[in-house]
């Protein structure tokens, strides 16, 4: 099953103690934590570390951005640097990770050390003040400068923390919320979903109304009149058949099952290789799936069942004597 990867973005050796704590926290809600020191990172030996952590966060979900006291490491680049840059112009790693995830439009949960928060009101005041100002709580200016960027984007609410706790509580609160969101937001697109199918079988009828009119009116006596209301009357039963197919929940299992072992398909393709097979195998090898997912799935009731259920749906006459049991019983 596919997890959330959220990117854990911060300085390293200050902040060692939170970064542990944040990936036993994230592991113990079933995500999948990104740090790099716990090699989750896959490294390019073309690459530097510093710019494959910059890529990997366009790979996650989430990011979560810790800023301490500590600016951190300029950002090494594969191609020869400039070896008169002063170290003062560098931008860290840390704020790279950040800007990717804004590229990316990732969810951002950023969150300040409590002291650091409060002394950077004191940068914010002293920003026209050409003489230089010494601050009790950072290494270095920059974090306040990378403060300010994250201010200006004026889309991600930023917590201050003092304990991890601080940092779990919001985070459990928030994931929570997405949560919520959505399930709600499934709930709409199924009422879309009902609304779109009930159109599109609206769409058929009218469609079928015009065609018989249109004979009618040509000629009454047409020999070829039987033949479209045969034919018209079929494609409002396949249209009806695929609106329950997709009702049920065997083709979600399907496609997700499918999305797993990387089988780029569409609902419509599933729809096909049930409709052109009778068996069960069969419609598993038509998806894509290979010998060794098969048989994964025989071993799975919830699959067969699904598939059985959904068959005596919308192909009764393949079971004449269950449904002659059924009737018998009523």
């Amino acid at each position: 099953m596919v997890k959330p990867r959220i990117f854990v973005s911060s300085t390293y050796y200050d902040l060692k103690h939170i970064r542990n704590s944040l990936k036993n926290f994230i592991d113990g809600f079933g995500y999948e934590a990104v740090l790099f020191e716990y090699g989750d990172i896959p490294y390019d030996h073309k690459r530097t570390v510093a710019e494959c952590c910059v890529l990997e966060v366009a790979k996650c979900d989430i990011l979560v951005l810790i800023i301490g006291g500590h600016y951190g490491s300029p950002i090494s680049t594969s191609e020869s640097s400039d070896s008169n840059q002063k170290y003062d112009d560098h931008e860290s790693v840390t704020l790279k990770e950040y800007r990717s995830a804004l590229e990316q439009n990732l969810p951002v949960y950023v969150f300040i050390e409590r002291n650091v928060h409060a002394e950077y009101r004191t940068f914010e005041a002293n920003k026209g003040n050409k003489q230089k100002v010494n601050y009790y709580h950072v290494n270095d200016e920059r974090v306040y400068r990378f403060i300010d960027q994250v201010y200006a984007q004026k889309i991600y609410p930023i917590y201050e923390f003092d304990r991890f706790e601080d940092i779990s509580n919001v985070l459990r609160d928030q994931w929570a919320g997405l949560f919520a969101d959505y399930l709600r937001t499934r709930q709409d697109q199924k009422e879309l979903s009902n609304i779109s199918a009930k159109i599109d079988e609206l769409s058929s009828i009218s469609e079928t109304l015009k065609k018989y009119t249109e004979s009618l009116m040509k000629e009454a006596q047409s020999p070829d009149l039987d033949k479209i209301i045969r034919d018209e009357s079929k494609k409002l039963e396949d249209a009806k058949k695929k609106k329950t197919f997709f009702e049920h929940y065997f083709p979600k299992l399907i496609m997700d099952t499918a999305r797993e072992d990387g089988i780029k398909i569409r609902k419509n393709d599933i729809y096909n290789a049930y409709s052109q097979t009778d068996d069960f195998d069969d419609f598993l090898k038509k998806v894509g799936f290979d010998e060794q997912r098969i048989d994964i799935i025989h071993r799975l009731c919830i699959y067969y069942d699904g598939y059985f259920e959904l068959d005596i749906s919308l192909r009764p006459e393949r079971y004449p004597h269950l449904i002659n049991s059924n009737e018998d019983n009523v």
